[in-house]
Formats: C-alpha cells, sequence, structure tokens
C-alpha cells in the first residue's frame, strides 16, 4: 500500500499557514505570509521510503488571477 507523507520544512518568520493534509497524494498551501516555504514529500510503497523531494514556493506580494496576471 502506497503512503504518502507532506511536511512543511521551513516557513517564513510569522508564518501560520499549514498544509491542508500531510497523508494524501496531494496537498494544498495558501502562504499567509510572503517569503520562502519549503515543502517535503516522501512517498513509501509498503517497503521502502522513496528519497525525499523537496519544493521551494516563493509567496510575494503580487496578487495574481492567472498565470498573465504575473510575470515571474
Amino acid at each position: 500500500m502506497t503512503s504518502y507523507n507532506w511536511t512543511l520544512v521551513a516557513t517564513p518568520e510569522g508564518a501560520a499557514a499549514t498544509l491542508s493534509g500531510t497523508s494524501g497524494m496531494s496537498t494544498e498551501l495558501t502562504p499567509d505570509v510572503m517569503g520562502v516555504w519549503v515543502v517535503r514529500l516522501v512517498v513509501r510503497d509498503g517497503q521502502l521510503d522513496s528519497e525525499p523531494d523537496v519544493v521551494q514556493v516563493r509567496a510575494s506580494g503580487c496578487e495574481c488571477t492567472s498565470d498573465a496576471d504575473c510575470d515571474d
């Protein structure tokens, strides 16, 4: 049985936001302060853990409603 372990590894100072879930196939993060957020995922196939996959999310003050709104 495959399992997922999401972890919020680093957050900007003063952050209070959390991941929407830590054990599902996917998760969501809605940053509440600007800065760098680091999220890690480890997948277990029932026998072995994967190497951690880490993503860095940089939250800025831009209020984008579509990709075209923010040129980053």
